[in-house]
């Protein structure tokens, strides 16, 4: 790119090439550019741009009539923008342009105003004009502290406002950052939200089609025509898996309304534009429907309607089944319930009391419930958010494989104290405690009891000597010191893994301190886990084997014994 320089930035090259004092033309290091250089490629770029222009717009001229007016048609836009690499250019996103810049009459258009065209394309990102006001409002919706951004959970509700459901779990919406380069910024600007907008409508187009193309390849391979119900199940198909399906009602309405008419001919015979819009209006209907509970399912508002009740209750002694409102000193104590006792450290939980903060100075003391439930969505994107992030750390440091994940996921909650949130996944923590509790279950030295030597399951099998080594005093007060050892070695291996500092362990936490008692074998953990394994697993057998003598002895019509 810097090729192609202009003559008139040479200076910037120059200073760049003094400063780094190395040899060659061009002195720019991608790892590490000043302002001027930075600004030096910026004008490279938009030489290169310059000239990509032209070449096509001369190709456009000499295929219009064979001479050079300085102008190409309007009409042709569609196949300039492409040309230019915005693909696929959306003949709504151009009339739109068009329109704003005061050239929607305009039968040809000149170089000039070409590119005006593409610069203002470029500063939407691509979006329509109608889209890039929805854009704005749901920013201005969520910019509750007037700030001109958004944090990274914002963000995220802001998405769900304009309808989008796919890939809006956290770590989708990491890996769609990562590809911006924002993954790690805290807070976005509108312009940069409007790069997130953009990238889900770019995907959208793209899984359209797709689909689009798998229904045109049964055509051909079938050598029939594609039939409405094959054409009505692929839209559905797709519908379902932008989770946008309308109702049966809703969804024959909006054929009968397209340009097509039958859901055969949508999607194997009209126009990609044809069926983006289809799919817009079946968005638009998802989000209307969507936004009255916030994009909660039935059974979550359900569950937060039970928490308003229950707060409205707690405070007025009134019996009404459905309360109008609550106060906001009401909505703060609903935290817990909200999620916010499943936030480890002092930054997510400041965080989450200034969210609720927020949304009592909007509703001026008095909380609605449709208030309530946007409070509710902001604070459990931003639980999810943090849980998500601290988990994927942990599971990174440790190097577990997934089903070890799973594994650890299901002892840890069997065994933590619920943190009590009604919406957001509630694995709890586990105190310092219970930790040591449920470790000494198959940990002797951490129980003060004997090493089991047998191999066996039960005391019977131990020698006289080995029962009478046992009773031993001396042996006794050996173990118990043994003992208060190995549980301070415990509470020094909790501390190391606990990254907030709370004396408690949520599953972050939780991984990491498994990870540090497996790789130094604690108390020879390893093995001590493989017998217990191996003991859970004999003892499932033996009640299966149990349960299928019950099975027979009930087919063959007899009594199954009280054993």
């Amino acid at each position: 790119l810097l090729e192609f320089l202009p003559p008139q930035l040479h200076p910037l090259l120059q200073e760049e090439k003094r400063q780094a004092q190395t040899p060659g033309p061009f002195a720019l290091s991608p790892s590490n550019l000043s302002e001027s250089g930075f600004l030096t490629v910026v004008a490279a770029c938009h030489e290169v741009v310059s000239r990509k222009l032209a070449l096509v717009f001369q190709k456009l001229e000499t295929i219009n009539d064979g001479s050079k007016h300085g102008a190409a048609n309007s009409w042709q836009l569609q196949e300039i923008f492409e040309a230019m690499g915005y693909v696929p250019a959306m003949h709504d996103a151009i009339d739109s342009l068009l329109d704003s810049n005061g050239l929607s009459n305009a039968a040809q258009l000149s170089f000039e105003e070409i590119s005006l065209l593409l610069e203002r394309h470029r500063e939407v990102h691509g979006l329509p004009e109608g889209e890039v006001d929805e854009a704005e409002a749901a920013f201005a919706e969520f910019d509750d502290d007037c700030s001109g951004t958004l944090n990274q959970s914002e963000v995220t509700v802001a998405l769900r406002w304009l309808g989008y459901s796919k890939n809006l779990d956290v770590e989708s919406v990491y890996r769609i950052q990562e590809g911006l380069c924002l993954a790690h910024r805290k807070t976005l600007n509108l312009s940069e939200f409007l790069r997130m907008v953009a990238t889900y409508r770019e995907n959208e187009i793209h899984d359209i089609q797709q689909a689009m193309s798998r229904a045109s390849k049964d055509k051909a391979s079938s050598r029939t025509s594609v039939s409405e119900a094959q054409g009505s199940s692929s839209l559905r198909l797709m519908l379902e898996d932008f989770q946008y399906m309308p109702s049966d009602s809703d969804f024959e309405a909006l054929i009968a309304r397209s340009a097509a008419q039958s859901a055969e001919k949508l999607i194997s015979g009209h126009s990609l534009e044809e069926v983006v819009h289809f799919v817009l209006q079946c968005r638009h209907l998802r989000r209307n429907a969507g936004r009255k509970a916030f994009f909660f399912s039935e059974s979550e508002v359900a569950s937060l309607r039970d928490v308003f009740r229950r707060l409205d209750v707690q405070a007025s002694k009134k019996t009404s089944k459905d309360p109008d409102f609550i106060t906001g000193l009401q909505l703060l104590r609903a935290g817990p319930s909200l999620g916010s006792h499943q936030l480890r450290g002092t930054g997510p939980r400041m965080r989450a009391k200034i969210l609720l903060r927020q949304a009592v100075d909007r509703s001026d003391g008095k909380v609605t419930f449709a208030a309530f439930l946007r409070t509710a969505r902001l604070l459990k994107e931003h639980v999810d958010r943090n849980t998500w992030r601290s988990e994927t750390a942990a599971i990174s440091s440790t190097d577990c494989t997934p089903e070890e994940i799973e594994e650890f996921r299901g002892i840890f909650k069997a065994a933590a104290t619920p943190a009590g949130s009604v919406i957001s996944e509630d694995l709890g923590v586990l105190s310092f405690e219970a930790m040591e509790k449920m470790l000494s279950n198959f940990i002797p030295a951490l129980a003060g009891e004997a090493p089991d030597r047998s191999g066996g399951e039960a005391d019977a099998d131990f020698t006289e000597a080995e029962n009478r080594e046992k009773e031993d005093p001396i042996v006794v007060e050996m173990r118990r010191m043994r003992q208060k050892e190995k549980q301070e070695e415990l509470k020094g291996i909790l501390a190391e893994a606990d990254a907030s500092g709370e004396k408690s362990l949520d599953f972050a936490d939780f991984l990491r301190a498994m990870h540090i008692l497996k790789e130094n074998d604690w108390c020879g953990i390893n093995s001590a886990a493989q017998k217990a394994a191996a003991q859970a697993a004999a003892k499932e057998a033996r009640l299966a084997g149990r349960g299928a003598n019950v099975q027979r002895q009930v087919s063959k019509g007899s009594q199954p014994s009280k054993q």
